[in-house]
């Protein structure tokens, strides 16, 4: 099912299917997006993967956002993962992958609109009141 070298494929095509379902909730105090999907090879149904995904925006005041995202994958779909143990090196010089179960990551940030004058600099979306 794909290209082969004498140290490995080079090139592999599997079919896999998916599914996707989202939310999305937007009032006047912000938004509230929540997301799950999932996949499976169709060769192997023990290699799969879920993600979670949600967004919170609240805003504090106009023109005043503040965003909290957070994301969380169980990773079950790796494919040609080495079994030998891998070597510090290796792993450092990212030379090998390693096998990973999960991964998760979170996002903080405040948002300010600001609108570029070409001409007189920056105005902040407060001072002109939205």
């Amino acid at each position: 099912m794909g290209r082969h070298h004498p140290l490995g494929f080079i090139e592999e095509q599997r079919l896999s299917q998916s599914l996707t379902a989202a939310v999305d909730l937007i009032q006047p105090w912000g938004e509230l997006d929540v997301g799950i999907s999932g996949s499976h090879y169709l060769h192997d149904l023990d290699r799969w993967r879920i993600e979670l995904d949600g967004r919170f925006e609240v805003r504090l005041f106009q023109g005043f956002f503040v965003n909290l995202g957070l994301n969380y994958q169980w990773i079950r779909d790796q494919l040609h993962i080495p079994a030998e143990d891998l070597t510090e090196e290796e792993i450092l010089l990212e030379l090998q992958q390693l096998a990973t179960n999960s991964r998760y990551q979170t996002l903080l940030r405040n948002q300010l609109p600001l609108r570029v004058d070409l001409l007189g600099g920056v105005e902040s979306a407060l001072r002109r009141g939205g």
